[in-house]
């Protein structure tokens, strides 16, 4: 059975606020060699990155975006188009690739929204 191993390299600075942001795709079997004219899915979805609590600084929150008038505690939404669990439901996107005779593809995906906050 060949082992496969994919690779997906983002730019090497973050993009902030990007509308769109190129991929750099490889595949290559581990036994050795590029996996040629490999036929590839590649689904992406952003979401909002949680930066952690640090030790000692529980009363700040980091990562929060732009600053908005009125109060909202956490875990509370601000408005109330939310599914369950005050998680917003993110659109997956498929793209369907077909890789070169070394193994590797360029893609960009697009149409990324924009956001006052840090995505992953």
């Amino acid at each position: 059975m060949p082992l496969l191993r994919g690779v997906i390299q983002p730019p090497a600075q973050p993009p902030v606020d990007a509308g769109e942001i190129a991929l750099d795709l490889s595949v290559y079997y581990l036994a050795g060699g590029a996996a040629s004219l490999l036929p590839v899915k590649l689904r992406t979805n952003v979401g909002v990155k949680r930066i952690p609590a640090f030790a000692g600084l529980d009363d700040f929150i980091f990562g929060n975006g732009a600053v908005r008038e009125g109060l909202v505690r956490r875990g509370e939404q601000e408005d109330g188009g939310e599914g369950p669990a005050g998680e917003r439901r993110s659109k997956l996107t498929a793209v369907d690739l077909v890789l070169d005779s070394f193994g590797a593809a360029r893609t960009v995906v697009s149409e990324l929204p924009r956001a006052d906050v840090r995505r992953r």
